[in-house]
């Protein structure tokens, strides 16, 4: 029962990151879906292919995560990919140059058959990419379990709530490290990479940061600082357009999560 409740938030968490869908959202989503789900079945089967042989493994997954299958094709030109995954300044690119096959911006996931679970294809590489970004804020948790990255806007509502709410994150085990991340760019007319700015130049950058996630003004700072440059970089590099993006062990999340989704998704249940 533990097993299928994880795998069912996992996959959760992947549909909350493709559609920037927050946890509450997803679930409503999924209960609307559900009425349909019969009728589509019936009515996208009629027109699919023979049903396709999956492993134990792949089946183990469907059954648990309650995904059903409507159609399906095998496609030839997928066969035995040498896949290598590339960030780049236009965002994660997996590509087979001998096989002519060029993924962007959708994540192939495989299947740890150790845990289970689909992992993103690009999980460690994205781990190394957000581990060696400098200058980030960092929240630390006293009792610290998991650390999470986060690309965070002082004008986006939904990164106020995470702000507001840091305790919680930190209670849980949680460490954060803030990414400011200017939604409009560098030279946005509202000012808002100066702005931040002035945030990573203070003496106190966590505390500036949560000042001005509660509404305290902040003055722009008299140009862009160097980090807030490096951060939108890093940002195309990994597909940010919009924020909250929430980043653990290299799975990209895009949306609102609260702590206790975050730890029960993320952190082992002994």
């Amino acid at each position: 029962m533990v097993f299928k409740r994880k795998i069912t938030m996992a996959l959760a968490i992947i549909v909350i990151g493709a559609g920037c869908f927050s946890a509450g959202a997803f679930k409503e989503r999924h209960s609307t879906n559900k009425g349909t789900s019969a009728l589509a079945e019936k009515t996208l089967k009629q027109g699919s292919s023979v049903e396709i042989e999956k492993s134990p493994e792949i089946q183990a997954y469907l059954d648990n995560a309650g995904v059903k299958v409507f159609a399906e094709e095998k496609e030839s030109s997928l066969q035995n990919l040498h896949l290598t995954t590339m960030i780049t300044n236009a965002g994660i690119v997996y590509i087979d140059p001998n096989a002519g096959v060029m993924f962007q911006q959708s994540i192939p996931n495989i299947l740890d058959n150790s845990s289970h679970k689909f992992e993103p294809l690009s999980k460690h590489v994205v781990n190394d990419f957000i581990n060696a970004i400098p200058n980030k804020i960092i929240a630390k948790a006293p009792h610290e379990k998991m650390i999470v990255d986060m690309f965070t806007d002082i004008t986006c509502g939904w990164c106020q709530k995470v702000h507001q709410n840091l305790q919680e994150y930190l209670d849980a085990g949680i460490t954060m490290r803030f990414i400011l991340y200017p939604r409009e760019g560098l030279d946005g007319e509202t000012n808002v990479a100066k702005k931040m700015s002035t945030i990573v130049q203070d003496s106190n950058p966590l505390k500036a940061l949560q000042d001005a996630m509660q509404g305290s003004y902040v003055r722009p700072a008299a140009q862009v600082d160097q980090t807030i440059v490096n951060n939108v970089t890093a940002g195309a590099g990994i597909n940010v357009s919009a924020t909250p993006v929430i980043i653990v062990n290299g799975y990209i999340i895009r949306g609102y999560v609260p702590a206790k989704t975050l730890a029960e998704v993320f952190l082992d249940k002994k």
